[in-house]
């Protein structure tokens, strides 16, 4: 069977197919022979070839099915339909239920208290107990720097202490500051030319009623009663300058004693060396710092939440973490938050 496509070519008219019997070519027996239909596409002018294309092609579209359609072969069993076999399906009610929304942020561990040590004193570094990461206990020697001149300088002092407690007439290797001035030499040398002058004073006006003397004599001994009582107050004061001095000189002795231990640093709390910041040898000036120390209970994490977490990031519970304890010890909770 041959399909002739007639198409006009003025726009506005219909197009018609038209079955014309008769003949059959050669190649259309031979595609009947092998039961199938050949269709022969008519050549249409430049203006419609788009439409008359799209015909062909619906026509080519229903003969290819047709030709599927008789060239299936039925076979037995459910596996020629192609359809997948049926699958056991469990059924569980719908319940609610919690999830944990987690954020993942990236942080670092940040210890709770730092520490730089530093000496008090100016001093060269005689001796270095640390290192990088060194475990330290709460008053452990960290560092020493070298001793001698603070002990030449509590020497010192002591000597000038000792100076002062012999001026008081006080023991030189004594402990007691306390002293009476009435009982010092100085005063009760001052009180016997007081007490001298009053006497020679007494006799003077004796003499001068009796007219045994000049007014002159007797203006004499009035003075020389002022000047006594004068230089008994110097002497008074003097004590109290001197027990002044005293004092002075044991404060001195306890600065220097001070100075002296403060040549040995120690840790004040208990943790790790994050950072050694000296080396045996060096001059350091007063207040250098020596190391850097950590403290490694609590652990704090610091990190960056975005802000679409916000919400999430808001959240203040604390979880504990396990940790490794002190010197490879048991493990230790840390806290987070």
């Amino acid at each position: 069977m041959v399909f002739t496509f007639a198409t006009h070519p003025r726009p506005g008219h219909s197009r018609s197919i038209v079955e014309r019997p008769g003949a059959t070519p050669p190649e259309d027996r031979a595609a009947a022979g092998r039961g199938g239909v050949r269709a022969r596409a008519p050549v249409a002018p430049a203006g419609h070839r788009p439409a008359a294309c799209a015909l062909v092609l619906a026509a080519i579209l229903a003969l290819s099915g047709c030709d599927g359609s008789s060239s299936a072969t039925p076979g037995p069993g459910p596996s020629s339909t192609g359809e997948p076999k049926p699958r056991p399906v469990h059924l569980v009610p719908a319940q609610e239920s919690v999830t944990d929304r987690r954020v993942s942020a990236t942080g670092t561990l940040a210890a709770d208290e730092q520490v730089v040590l530093g000496t008090k004193v100016a001093g060269r570094v005689g001796e270095l107990f640390v290192d990088l990461g060194t475990r330290v206990r709460r008053g452990q020697t960290v560092a020493r720097l070298d001793p001698t001149d603070a002990q030449l300088r509590v020497d010192q002092a002591m000597a000038a202490l000792q100076q002062a407690r012999a001026r008081l007439g006080l023991a030189p290797q004594g402990t007691d500051d306390r002293v009476e001035p009435e009982q010092t030499s100085l005063v009760r040398q001052a009180r016997a030319v007081l007490d001298e002058a009053r006497l020679t004073r007494h006799r003077m006006e004796g003499l001068w009623q009796e007219g045994m003397i000049a007014r002159a004599q007797l203006d004499a001994a009035v003075a020389g009663l002022g000047v006594a009582e004068g230089r008994y107050q110097d002497a008074l004061e003097e004590v109290r300058t001197r027990q002044a001095v005293l004092l002075q000189r044991r404060s001195e002795l306890e600065l220097a004693r001070q100075q002296l231990a403060d040549t040995v640093l120690t840790a004040p709390v208990d943790g790790a060396v994050s950072e050694r910041r000296a080396s045996v040898g060096e001059y350091l000036a007063a207040g250098a710092p020596v190391a850097t120390m950590v403290k490694l209970h609590p652990l704090r994490l610091r990190l960056a939440v975005p802000e679409r977490e916000g919400v999430l990031a808001e959240w203040r519970e604390r979880r504990r973490q396990p940790r490794s304890g002190p010197s490879g010890g048991p493990a230790a909770p840390g806290m987070l938050e």
